[in-house]
């Protein structure tokens, strides 16, 4: 048909345009009320906050920023946009972050924006690509965070988003807590992470862009049926609308709220006992284990989630749960690696977690002459060699203040001594005891902290570690009735 004989739809008229321009901006005012009144309900800020705004530059981010600045128009706010690119989508990733620093000039907002890798999050925790982008992400809001001095995080996740994460940890076996979802506001170490659109649809967010004449990006990996949160957006969601209940996501969306309410009284209750559980150490958040396992279940799964948060492990699986449970309960001196730079370590009746170590700290390996001495400044502490014509009255070694002593037979030690760290499979025969021991086997036994044990002394003459600084000597180097000469060896501490 000719371009001449299409039917035209005449323009609208003025009166018109102004009508739904005027119905456009009445509509815009009520989601703004309504995010208003919702964090005001939940606290999520006060007149005069600084924001940080994660925009990815999809629909609900953008209508999210979009919302915020209209309601500062009435309730004055502090708007900063941050932007991560997880380098995992090639050029559409940097055109994204182009598009959302545009975005952020036109509306004449401040934008912080940056590029981070995901591999080797997701290589050394063990991660799915999801779950290693979500670390990077809010890693990065917390460095946003401490750079800027803004404590407060504004997301986009609307009920929709509710419904489905509740879905995915019924479909996982979570926790009941788990299916209280996302939280209207939740603290993850100084930051505080708020949703306004918590009580929002998809299609009210979608049908506000539309009204305002706002775009949004698309991002091709939502439509990606490999991830499971796009299955059950796309697939059984649907199905379940169709097929079982139409108001399948409002009842999702009520479950989180009430499960929520629940979770909110039991926690502020729990976490009393958490903290008597929990406690502070020069090495790291440090569990008592006793305590532990005498605590009712619910009780120990409050204890390790908070013990993890504490550490600043983002997103722990079932598994840590169960391994760090095995942890407790085990023997000192065994250690676990958790996701990130951090290691849980048994330390006495302490399940220590902390910075982990690719080599534990050690002391450098010195010859010590007899008689003579050695200074150990990673320790700050002196191992002197001196002989004796007879070992003193008592004839024993031991602990001393500030020092530890012990007496051998000269003529049974062959020099050169050595001082170094202790070495894997190190053992030798403690003074009165039958066969060799394993210096792991002794140090955990004497309560030392696995962070410390390399930085204990061991002396060896040129066959045998003759003594483990602290410890007894070894039972072939004893002094004896015939003992001519007596070896005097002292770990001395010079602070």
């Amino acid at each position: 048909m000719p371009e001449s004989d299409k039917k035209k739809n005449p323009p609208p008229s003025p009166e018109a345009q102004a009508g739904g321009e005027a119905g456009r901006r009445r509509r815009g005012a009520i989601l703004v009320r309504r995010m208003a009144a919702y964090a005001a309900r939940h606290r999520l800020w006060k007149s005069g906050d600084r924001l940080l705004v994660a925009v990815s530059g999809g629909a609900d981010s953008v209508a999210l920023l979009n919302l915020l600045c209209r309601l500062g128009e009435t309730t004055p706010l502090n708007l900063t946009v941050v932007h991560l690119d997880h380098c995992l989508r090639g050029e559409a990733a940097r055109e994204d972050r182009r598009w959302v620093e545009a975005l952020a000039a036109r509306l004449r907002l401040p934008c912080i924006s940056a590029r981070r890798e995901v591999g080797p999050v997701r290589k050394s925790g063990g991660y799915s690509p999801e779950e290693a982008a979500r670390v990077v992400r809010y890693r990065y809001f917390r460095e946003v965070s401490r750079r800027t001095g803004i404590g407060t995080l504004a997301l986009g996740h609307q009920a929709d988003d509710q419904a489905e994460t509740v879905l995915i940890r019924l479909l996982r076996g979570g926790r009941p807590a788990a299916l209280a979802g996302m939280a209207p506001a939740r603290r993850e170490g100084d930051l505080l992470l708020v949703r306004p659109l918590l009580p929002f649809r998809r299609e009210e967010v979608l049908g506000f862009l539309e009204e305002i004449g706002e775009d949004f990006r698309q991002d091709a990996s939502n439509r990606d049926h490999r991830f499971l949160r796009n299955r059950v957006r796309r697939r059984l969601l649907p199905l379940l609308e169709a097929e079982y209940s139409p108001r399948c996501r409002e009842l999702l969306v009520g479950l989180a709220e009430r499960e929520r309410e629940r979770e909110d009284y039991l926690r502020a209750r729990l976490l009393k006992r958490c903290r008597e559980l929990v406690r502070e150490t020069a090495e790291g958040p440090a569990l008592d284990c006793p305590r532990f396992g005498e605590s009712p279940a619910l009780e120990q799964g409050e204890a390790l989630r908070f013990l993890l948060s504490r550490a600043g492990i983002d997103a722990p699986h079932r598994r840590h749960f169960l391994a760090l449970k095995r942890l407790a309960a085990g023997q000192s001196g065994r250690r676990l690696d958790l996701p990130g730079p951090v290691s849980a370590r048994r330390e006495g009746e302490l399940l220590v977690l902390g910075p982990r170590r690719e080599a534990e700290e050690s002391i450098p390996e010195r010859t010590l002459e007899i008689p003579g001495e050695v200074i150990i400044e990673r320790i700050s502490a002196r191992i002197r060699a001196r002989l004796l014509p007879a070992p003193p009255e008592d004839g024993v070694g031991g602990k001393y203040p500030g020092e530890r002593r012990e007496y051998l037979d000269r003529d049974r030690v062959i020099p050169p001594l050595t001082v170094r760290s202790r070495r894997p499979g190190d053992r030798y025969r403690p003074l009165g005891m039958v066969g060799r021991k394993k210096l792991k086997k002794i140090l955990a036994e004497a309560g030392v902290p696995l962070s410390r044990r390399d930085l204990i002394p061991v002396i060896e003459d040129r066959e045998k570690i003759i003594w483990l600084a602290g410890s007894l000597p070894n039972h072939r180097c004893r002094v004896r009735e015939d003992t001519r000469e007596v070896l005097e060896l002292t770990w001395e501490d010079l602070e």
